[in-house]
C-alpha cells in the first residue's frame, strides 16, 4: 500500500482508493499508537537514547524500579540519571563508574563523591600548557600539547615544574626525544609504560628497550632473508 506522497504512476480510480486506504491507516495508527512512556520522555529531555540507557542498565550504572512493566519514573530517577550524565561529561568511562562502588548501582552520594574527588585532582594538578619555551620545545620536536598530555597522565614523562611551569632542560628534551623514537620504533604508549616498575621510565631504560626491539628485528628481518634465498634456491 502506497502513500499519495510516494506514488509515482498515473492516478487512476484504483491508485486514490490505494490512497484513501493508506490515510485511514495510518490515522488508525496514530489513534491507537500508545502514549511515550515517561522513562522515554525523560531521556530524551537528557538528550539521551534508549541504547544508551540499556547499555547503562547492562552494565550496573542504574537500576530501574519497575511496575506492571513499566519503569518508575521519579525524582531520584532523575537525579540518578543527570549524575552519571555528569560522570561521563567529566571523563568517566562506564567501567569506571560501575568501580566506584563494590555494589552495583553505585548511589548518587558515591558518585557526587567520585565527581567532587575528580574536579579536586583536575584543578590541583597543573597545567602542562604553561611557558612559551615548553610550547616551543615541544612544536620542535613536530608534537601537539595534547600528545605531550597523554604522555604525562600515563606516565610515560613525567615534567619537574617551577611556579606552575614546566622546567624546559636537557633532560626534559632528552625524555621526549627517546619517547618518539620508541614511538616510531612501533612501542604502543602501554608497552613504554611496561619498560619500567616505576614511572615514568629512565632514558637508559627506554634506549635498552629500543635497543633491544631493534636487534629483535634485524633478527627477524635476517631470517626472512634466509629463508628466501633457501626458497629461491629450493626452486632452482
Amino acid at each position: 500500500m502506497t502513500a499519495r506522497a510516494d506514488y509515482v504512476g498515473p492516478i487512476t480510480k484504483s491508485a486514490e482508493a490505494m490512497f484513501a486506504r493508506a490515510e485511514r491507516k495510518t490515522i488508525a495508527r496514530k489513534l491507537t499508537a500508545p502514549p511515550p512512556s515517561a522513562l522515554r520522555e525523560i531521556i530524551t529531555s537528557f538528550g539521551l537514547s534508549p541504547t544508551i540507557i540499556r547499555r547503562w542498565e547492562e552494565a550496573g550504572l542504574v537500576a530501574f524500579e519497575r511496575q506492571g512493566g513499566r519503569v518508575v519514573v521519579n525524582d531520584t530517577t532523575r537525579e540518578h540519571l543527570a549524575t552519571v550524565i555528569e560522570l561521563r561529561a567529566a571523563g568517566f568511562s562506564v567501567k569506571e563508574i560501575a568501580w566506584i562502588s563494590e555494589t552495583l548501582p553505585p548511589t548518587i552520594k558515591q558518585m557526587r563523591d567520585a565527581l567532587a574527588a575528580r574536579q579536586a585532582q583536575t584543578v590541583s594538578k597543573p597545567s602542562t600548557q604553561l611557558g612559551s619555551a615548553f610550547r616551543e620545545t615541544i612544536k620542535a620536536f613536530g608534537l601537539s600539547l595534547t600528545v605531550v598530555k597523554h604522555w604525562e597522565n600515563a606516565g610515560v614523562v613525567a615534567f619537574a615544574r617551577q611556579g606552575g611551569r614546566v622546567v624546559v632542560d636537557d633532560a626534559m628534551r632528552e625524555s621526549l626525544a627517546m619517547v618518539i623514537e620508541l614511538r616510531r620504533a612501533g612501542f604502543s604508549v602501554k608497552e613504554i609504560t611496561w619498560i619500567s616498575d616505576t614511572l615514568p621510565p629512565t632514558v637508559s631504560q627506554m634506549r635498552q628497550a629500543l635497543q633491544a626491539r631493534l636487534a629483535q628485528s634485524e633478527a627477524a628481518r635476517a631470517r626472512s632473508i634466509a629463508g628466501a634465498i633457501v626458497a629461491g634456491c629450493s626452486r632452482g
